[in-house]
């Protein structure tokens, strides 16, 4: 299903799928990745794969700590970002995967679900990932309402502390 974006004053279809491995995935698996879910007969190899992991661009990704992962303090963190009213899933659940949900349904079947499932929320900027299982589970995004990441920046968004990421190219990021 295609989702659509208000650009000025032209409107742009978004592939929901293209743009989670685009904005979210290690550049040179890319293309491989995409050919996968673009195939019936394949599909199911990404599906399984991302039960247990995604090579996701580590900079993007939170991983949420244990107080963390439940639906209500995961909707409060993605909440701070501008959420639309619904979400388009990817998942190895077949009666969730490709379907586009209300985001709190959506949210309150996949937290604990033992499925693996992406929730995409924000063309190019938001999404959230769990591996099946649960101790896995990441708020992927890309930006900030106010500009890019600062250096380990902990965001204080509804009372909950937590950790965003690093800009790049700041002297903090060499191993």
């Amino acid at each position: 299903m295609a989702w659509y974006e208000i650009v000025g004053k032209r409107v742009e279809t978004i592939d929901p799928e293209q743009d989670f491995v685009r904005s979210f995935i290690i550049k040179r698996l890319q293309r491989r990745e995409l050919q996968l879910l673009r195939s019936p007969k394949q599909r199911h190899r990404f599906l399984t794969r991302m039960n247990h992991s995604l090579d996701l661009i580590p900079r993007y990704a939170s991983q949420l700590s244990a107080e963390d992962r439940t639906a209500t303090r995961i909707e409060a963190l993605l909440r701070c970002h501008d959420l639309p009213l619904a979400c388009h899933a990817i998942s190895s659940n077949p009666d969730w995967d490709g379907k586009v949900k209300p985001f709190r349904e959506a949210l309150n079947q996949v937290v604990g679900s033992g499925f693996g499932t992406i929730l995409w929320f924000v063309p190019g900027r938001l999404a959230y990932y769990e591996a099946r299982d649960p101790q896995f589970c990441c708020i992927l995004r890309r930006g900030h309402p106010k500009g890019p990441l600062n250096v380990d920046t902990l965001h204080v968004c509804n009372g909950i502390a937590h950790v965003l990421g690093r800009r790049q190219g700041t002297d903090t990021d060499a191993p």
